[in-house]
């Protein structure tokens, strides 16, 4: 509770000082992992992290959201996601990808990977493209 309370007051904060999102998570990300499924080679799960706005696909549907990132902690706002139905590896991945920001509040990066974790579990990790 005390983290979610602290997590408010810096998005306020940030908001109110109209202070950019870490611009360390800008660029082109390949979605390894949603929690504990691992996204199939066969399958381009994407996401572009730039300023402040996020765009991408799981393999199946396009996504885009808007989040503010600073010190560790990250917010998305609700985001937008086409809705379309698609079967094997793209329909597993797209499955569950539904949930994968639901409770997101920390980042990571490590090297060229970043993860998303909601408290201390990881709920997606993305590789940065080169």
């Amino acid at each position: 509770m005390r983290q979610r309370r602290w997590l408010v007051a810096l998005s306020l904060w940030l908001s109110a000082c109209h202070v950019p999102s870490d611009p360390s998570l800008n660029g082109d990300y390949r979605i390894l992992r949603i929690a504990a499924f691992v996204v199939p080679p066969n399958v381009m799960a994407h996401a572009h992290f730039a300023d402040g706005e996020l765009t991408g696909g799981d393999g199946c549907n396009g996504f885009s959201n808007s989040y503010l990132a600073a010190f560790g902690h990250i917010r998305f706002d609700a985001g937008r996601e086409t809705v379309m139905i698609c079967a094997n590896d793209r329909g597993r991945t797209e499955a569950a990808f539904d949930k994968a920001f639901s409770g997101v509040d920390r980042y990571r990066v490590d090297g060229d990977q970043m993860v998303l974790l909601a408290g201390d579990q990881p709920r997606l990790i993305l590789q940065r493209a080169r």
